[in-house]
């Protein structure tokens, strides 16, 4: 859930509504209409760019800095639904949408003005990072660890499974090296 979710398109919607309308409705219709059997994960994750941070001893031990930017920032994942296997797939349009209203507070965001943070003396908190400088690639590792030891022990829960990562992006990520090779 990158800063362009919630940019506004040409229609007027936001781009997690369009999203909404154009991908998970007619989905879940589909489902839906076969009567399909799935077991549903949706896992929001955004890379939190922090205002400030100052260190003493309420320091979050998940706040990391950007090597090359000396950024600081938290990377932040959230499970919306789990395992959910349903035979009415468009109820849970309305619980995906309710998590993403509730998503700005748990990623600890806040819209403050330059000066504003200035004069915290407190953590503030942060704001989305843009889609090419978020964590898609730490989603994708997290949501491909299940699947690493495939060939050992094979679980038939995890056979035919595909992970489906949706980024707002135009698909070009800053990333770290070792971590690409890592995903690679």
């Amino acid at each position: 859930l990158s800063c362009e979710m919630w940019d506004f398109a040409n229609d007027g919607n936001i781009f997690f509504e369009k999203g909404m309308k154009s991908f998970f409705k007619p989905c879940f219709e589909r489902w839906q209409r076969l009567k399909a059997k799935h077991s549903l994960t949706v896992i929001y994750y955004t890379r939190t760019i922090l205002h400030s941070h100052r260190q003493g001893s309420n320091t979050r031990t998940s706040v990391r800095k950007d090597p090359t930017s000396g950024v600081l920032y938290e990377d932040v994942f959230h499970t919306v639904l789990e395992n959910v296997t349903s035979s009415n797939w468009i109820d849970l349009i309305s619980h995906l949408k309710r998590a993403f209203m509730d998503f700005p507070a748990q990623a600890n965001w806040t819209h403050l003005s330059p000066r504003e943070v200035k004069l915290r003396t407190v953590n503030t908190g942060g704001c989305p990072a843009p889609a090419a400088q978020g964590n898609f690639f730490e989603a994708l590792n997290l949501a491909l660890n299940i699947f690493d030891l495939h060939h050992l022990d094979r679980d038939l829960t995890r056979t035919g499974q595909a992970v489906v990562l949706i980024s707002p992006g135009i698909g070009l990520f800053e990333i770290d090296h070792k971590l690409l090779l890592l995903t690679k």
